[in-house]
């Protein structure tokens, strides 16, 4: 048994039934597939929550994004040039 197989079906969401812009994929999944699925991302939101390192994670956290990491990151830098320029 293959735990991520799934079948794709178009799925129509309005407008001209001839346009394939107005179909939508939908995945259909097995009922163990989703269980397995939602029981590893209950396990991994708990331990990077849970974690002293949490503050450098930013994937599977509450109010953090690739945005939060990019702006950390500059900032960081940011901060070692003018130490580096005026330390």
């Amino acid at each position: 048994m293959c735990l991520k197989y799934s079948v794709v079906i178009p799925c129509y969401k309005n407008g001209d039934k001839q346009d394939i812009s107005n179909y939508g994929p939908v995945s259909l999944r097995t009922s163990f597939s989703r269980f397995l699925e939602k029981i590893i991302y209950i396990g991994a939101y708990k331990h990077v929550t849970e974690s002293n390192k949490s503050v450098e994670q930013f994937g599977f956290k509450e109010n953090s994004s690739m945005e939060k990491a990019t702006y950390k990151l500059i900032k960081e830098i940011l901060d070692s040039l003018n130490i580096e320029n005026f330390g």
